[in-house]
């Protein structure tokens, strides 16, 4: 199962990173500030185009600049399903 995490969004209500998910499957993209992170950007993008031309339905949730939330996930893309278990 994924770790949930807890944070402040610049909305200032706190958000889970079960919120995110969307109704079936969803790729969560970690995109911290880093020039080494282009290629997961590339790599998400790659995906979401596969999936999409394969059927399932897939949604994008993007967790930027939450080093914290990141280092708990240990990966820069993670395919997780709606009941939260995770392909790491």
């Amino acid at each position: 199962m994924c770790p949930a995490f807890w944070w402040s969004s610049t909305c200032r209500r706190e958000t889970s990173t079960n919120d995110l998910f969307g109704p079936e499957w969803t790729l969560v993209h970690f995109a911290d500030n880093q020039p080494s992170k282009t290629n997961t950007s590339v790599a998400s993008d790659q995906f979401l185009a596969v999936a999409s031309s394969l059927g399932p339905s897939l949604s994008r949730a993007v967790i930027a600049d939450e080093p914290q939330v990141h280092r708990i996930w240990e990966r820069n893309l993670v395919l997780v399903r709606l009941d939260t278990h995770a392909a790491w």
